[in-house]
C-alpha cells in the first residue's frame, strides 16, 4: 500500500501533517462526493486540504484538487483515477476552495467536523 499524502494543519504558527480527513465528513453530509481525480497513487482521495486551528476551532483554509468532468457511459470502463465509468481519458479540471464553498473571509469554519484532531 502506498503511503498517502496527508492534509496539512497549522496550529500556533507551526505546520503539521493531519492524521484525519475532515473534508470527507463534509462530503458524507453533503452528497454526492465530487469525482476527484488523483494525481498519483499517493493521493487516492484526489485532493489535499489545509486546515488551521484558531481559538479552538477548525477552519479549512486551502483546498487543491482535480475533478473529472466526463459523464458515465453505458459499458464504459472505469477510469483508474476518477472511478467514473467512461470511455477514453479523463477530462480534468483543477479545483480549489471557492469551487465548493463561498467563504466571505477566505476560510471556512468546519462546523461539520466534531471528532478529535490528531497530529504528529
Amino acid at each position: 500500500m502506498t503511503a498517502q499524502i496527508p492534509d496539512g494543519l497549522t496550529y500556533e504558527g507551526k505546520r503539521f501533517p493531519l492524521l484525519a480527513n475532515p473534508l470527507e465528513s463534509y462530503f458524507k453530509q453533503h452528497p454526492p462526493r465530487p469525482k476527484f481525480a488523483p494525481r498519483s497513487s499517493m493521493n487516492w482521495c484526489g485532493y489535499t486540504a489545509h486546515w488551521e486551528i484558531t481559538e479552538r476551532r477548525l477552519y479549512l483554509v486551502g483546498l487543491s484538487g482535480r475533478i473529472c468532468l466526463r459523464s458515465p457511459e453505458d459499458g464504459g470502463n472505469k477510469s483508474l483515477f476518477c472511478g467514473i465509468g467512461h470511455k477514453g481519458a479523463c477530462e480534468i479540471e483543477e479545483v480549489g476552495l471557492s469551487d465548493f464553498f463561498t467563504p466571505s473571509t477566505g476560510i471556512v469554519f468546519a462546523d461539520w467536523f466534531t471528532a478529535e484532531v490528531r497530529v504528529t
